[in-house]
Order: structure tokens, then C-alpha cells, then sequence
């Protein structure tokens, strides 16, 4: 088979149209490497490993594209990856090839974002939750956490003076914090030590 033309198109594409009247589509920077061009004669095999190998190229090229957006775990670039419509094989080999250039280090990662959760006053139960949502192991995230030395009370005391100070005219107010923090993921006794201080006789339930 013969390549007839090869049309740039749109999103850093190139159509590649064959002698049989089929095409299909090549990153335009892997025909500039690979030197691909008109008249060219390739077998089915050369085709499906261009085609790979395009993929790969393109995977790459978009990973750099989002790690230079923000850090991402190994899971989340993968998602990333896929939703863009990027094989398997190409999301995989693409991924694998970031962590070992360093460009993607999960634990590096949940360092950085375990210091800025707990910083917030994010709880620890929260910050493990949001973690994983971004693509961190549970093991991993309760690593990062366990390597910042951190004051639950403290968080409290710090979200009362930043959000709730002003909410808490009443008892039934007192009661309605002490329910809002406890959804945000705070312990119990911590969070009754801390309102004791607002108010000696309420009484406290752990539902």
C-alpha cells in the first residue's frame, strides 16, 4: 500500500490516505520524526504500529500538557488520559513514562497536599477522603498526613474564629457548629473540648 496524501488537519492531526481509498489518523510531529510521506509504501503491520506509536506520542504530549496545569497523581493523569479517548495501552505506557522522568510522584504529591488540606483546617479524616479522590491510596495518604505534626483542636478553634464565631448567639447555634463539624470529619471529644468554651452546660450528643 501506498500513502497517496497526507492533509494536515485540525488538534495537531495528520490524515493519512492510502492507495486503497482508506485513512486514518497520525500525530503531525510523530510523521515529522518518523519522516513519513507521499509515496510511501507500508505493510498493515507498519500501519498498526504507527498507529500505536502515535497514540503513545500524543499521550505523552497531552500529559505534559496537564502536569504543566497542575500536579496529578498516577491514577488522576490516567483518568485524564482516557476521558481524552486515549488507549489503554498508550494511557498506561504514557503514565509509566512520567514517573520515571519524575513528572508524576504520588508521594511527593500527597506531601504537597496533605501540608495545604491540614493548613486549611481540613480534618483528617476529610483530607484522607479528598486524597482519594485525587487519585491517592489510603496507605499513602495517611503516610503524608502522619509526616505533619497536627493540632485537631487547633483546626477547630481556627474555623470557629474564621467561620463560625458570629454564629453562636445560642445554645441551639452552639449545637448546629458542634453538627457542622463533626460532617466535617473532627472527633467527637475534640470538638466538645473545644465549645465547652462557648458553652458549659449544653449537652452534647454523638449521633
Amino acid at each position: 500500500m501506498l500513502i497517496t496524501q497526507i492533509k494536515r488537519k485540525k488538534q495537531h492531526l495528520c490524515e493519512i490516505t492510502l492507495s486503497t481509498g482508506d485513512c486514518f489518523l497520525l500525530d503531525s510531529d510523530y510523521c515529522a520524526e518518523k519522516a513519513i510521506k507521499e509515496n510511501m509504501s507500508l505493510t498493515e503491520k507498519e500501519i498498526s504500529v504507527m498507529k500505536q506509536e502515535s497514540d503513545y506520542f500524543r499521550a505523552l504530549s497531552r500529559s505534559l500538557w496537564y502536569i504543566e496545569r497542575g500536579d496529578l497523581s498516577q491514577k488522576g493523569l490516567k483518568i485524564k488520559l482516557k476521558k481524552a479517548g486515549f488507549s489503554e495501552k498508550a494511557t498506561i505506557d504514557a503514565t509509566a513514562r512520567m514517573v520515571e522522568l519524575g513528572l508524576v510522584n504520588d508521594q511527593e504529591y500527597a506531601l504537597r497536599l496533605a501540608e495545604k488540606l491540614l493548613s486549611a483546617c481540613v480534618s483528617r479524616r476529610e483530607a484522607v477522603t479528598k486524597m482519594t479522590l485525587r487519585g491517592i491510596d489510603r496507605d499513602t495518604a495517611n503516610w503524608a498526613l502522619d509526616e505533619f505534626e497536627c493540632d485537631p483542636t487547633a483546626q477547630i478553634k481556627a474555623l470557629i474564629i474564621k467561620k463560625y464565631k458570629n454564629k453562636m448567639q445560642s445554645e441551639a447555634d452552639v449545637k448546629k457548629v458542634f453538627a457542622a463539624l463533626q460532617r466535617k470529619g473532627f472527633n467527637y471529644s475534640d470538638i466538645k473540648c473545644v465549645l465547652k468554651e462557648y458553652s458549659q452546660e449544653i449537652e452534647y450528643s454523638e449521633d
